[in-house]
């Protein structure tokens, strides 16, 4: 198996080829450069860096897993009604007072 390195490395140098070669293209505008430099992004690079990812950092991503569902599971909706009423009571009620207004 190749080092993380290695194979970011690899990756990088391809995307910088690949916009290199779309840049000299002559026939296309700027706007055609900038469409088809997004597309091989998200529709190449990504999905190559994921996987890399997904392969080195495997422990890493697990615990992130772990910790959005335990944050799914305090984001209960009693847990927001909590919060609501919490909020609501240390809310400051509004005046009726006009004499504690600034003078214009």
């Amino acid at each position: 198996m190749f080092s993380y390195d290695f194979e970011i490395g690899s990756l990088l140098r391809t995307a910088k080829r690949h916009f290199f070669e779309i840049n000299r293209d002559k026939d296309l505008t700027e706007a055609d450069k900038k469409q088809l430099k997004d597309f091989y992004l998200q529709n190449m690079i990504a999905p190559r860096a994921r996987k890399i990812l997904e392969q080195h950092l495997a422990h890493e991503m697990q615990k992130d897993r772990v910790h959005q569902d335990d944050a799914r599971r305090s984001s209960s909706p009693r847990r927001h009604a909590q919060l609501a009423a919490a909020k609501l009571q240390y809310a400051k009620p509004a005046s009726p007072d006009r004499n504690n207004t600034p003078d214009r």
